[in-house]
């Protein structure tokens, strides 16, 4: 349920700021980089507690004891929301960014398969690409004590630091390249499709595209 809230926030918010920046007339890629930003920003705030609580639940199946209400869990989320926007963001807009240069060197062929084929393509080297910053992510949910956690890019920096000094910045790659940048992002096109189709019935403002930069 918290993922399909945050989706659909993701959505709503996305097409929000792409109508509030579009008199700015800014080039279409700029524009899906800043709508995808301020849409990571929202579908986060929905999406942190849920997080907290997901990974401290797969701490304590390896034996390790990370205790945590869902009030806990609400409260870290939202403390330590600038750490982990700053630890997401970057896959969101290297997708982007390498869909973009995918189809300026070879313009897609229309259609639902090949742009999945395309996002998978483009999601896999994503996800290896920012999995130190999933393993520092990973780190900063983890921790019980507020403080240094919550304070955004610079937590994250000093997480990474630590991550790098025990070697483990890759650490899980493969798995996160499988679900991530295969699984996950594989139902990206379909679940654009859906949403632009729904918008359009609302809204009926304008006439049916699929999107296929998300």
């Amino acid at each position: 349920m918290p993922r399909a809230a945050a989706a659909a926030t993701y959505y709503a918010a996305r097409e929000v700021s792409r109508r509030v920046l579009a008199p700015l007339a800014p080039p279409p890629l700029s524009l899906a980089l800043l709508s995808a930003s301020a849409a990571s920003a929202a579908a986060l705030v929905v999406r942190a507690p849920a997080d907290v609580l997901a990974t401290r639940a797969q701490v304590r199946r390896r034996g390790e004891e990370v205790a945590t209400t869902t009030a806990e869990a609400a409260a870290v989320g939202f403390r330590r929301w600038p750490t982990l926007f700053a630890a997401e963001l970057p896959y969101s807009l290297l997708r982007i960014l390498g869909l973009a240069a995918l189809d300026a060197a070879s313009p897609a062929g229309g259609g639902v398969l090949d742009a999945t084929a395309r996002t998978v393509a483009v999601a896999v080297i994503a996800a290896l690409l920012t999995t130190p910053l999933d393993v520092a992510r990973t780190r900063v949910l983890l921790r019980t004590a507020p403080g240094a956690a919550d304070a955004g890019t610079p937590a994250l920096a000093a997480t990474l630091a630590e991550v790098a000094a025990e070697g483990s910045l890759f650490s899980g790659a493969a798995l996160r390249v499988a679900y991530t940048g295969v699984v996950v992002s594989a139902f990206i096109p379909l679940r654009t499709l859906f949403y632009v189709g729904l918008r359009d019935w609302i809204i009926l403002d304008e006439v049916f595209q699929f999107d296929a930069i998300t």
